[in-house]
């Protein structure tokens, strides 16, 4: 009697084994509800989802007025550009703060502690350089080019950090590999960053970067 028991304790072992396996190999290949397509197609429908939502998101921030910047290679006049662009953005996020100076201004956007010192700097610097009392340096020069893309990164982070959140992505799509996803996510995110920052390898570092700390999850 001890002898059957065994038996029948391992054919049903083994019978949830190759259950799992099944499971484990259909969803591997097919996503659920439709069992003639493939998982690739899935994940391209997924990440084509996904990439709407983030240029929808991003067309709200109209980023138009960030790539116009690019358009020069002196840096005075980017660093002009990049604060005239700055105060318009805190006055529509600060109404009732809008003759309050821009430092002011800078403090309250929530921004991390280096940033925002630095973007209330390099002000400073602008005004002096206006003002004919400082000269940019090209150590300067390449501050303001960071500054300027990493500012432009964190209003980017802003609007798509939630569209790209894991949890959230996984709740939506279940049968897709978030790591899959994070890929298709970063080619996209990478070839639309690159289009609008023009400053060689510093920009790039810094999107590479930018990228790696965005998507995780």
């Amino acid at each position: 009697m001890k002898f059957v028991k065994e038996i029948v304790k391992k054919e049903k072992i083994t019978s949830q084994s190759v259950v799992a396996k099944d499971i484990k190999e259909k969803y591997n290949n097919y996503y659920f509800g439709f069992p003639f397509e493939d998982y690739s197609h899935y994940l391209t429908g997924v990440a084509e989802k996904v990439r709407v939502n983030i240029e929808n998101s991003l067309k709200k921030l109209d980023l138009n007025i960030w790539e116009s910047m690019y358009e020069t290679n002196d840096t005075f006049k980017l660093l002009v550009r990049f604060y005239a662009n700055l105060e318009n953005y805190c006055n529509s996020q600060l109404e009732t703060e809008k003759d309050k100076p821009l430092p002011n201004k800078i403090k309250l956007l929530k921004l991390s502690p280096v940033l925002e010192n630095t973007l209330i700097e390099l002000d400073d610097m602008r005004n002096q350089t206006i003002q004919g009392a400082y000269e940019l340096s090209s150590e300067d020069k390449e501050k303001v080019n960071n500054t300027v893309v990493n500012f432009t990164l964190n209003l980017i982070e802003k609007h798509i950090k939630p569209l790209i959140n894991g949890k959230k992505l996984k709740a939506k799509y279940n049968y897709v590999d978030l790591r899959d996803l994070n890929s298709e996510i970063k080619i996209f995110l990478n070839a639309y960053l690159n289009g609008i920052f023009n400053h060689g390898k510093s920009a790039n570092t810094q999107i590479k970067t930018f990228l790696e700390q965005i998507l995780i999850n």
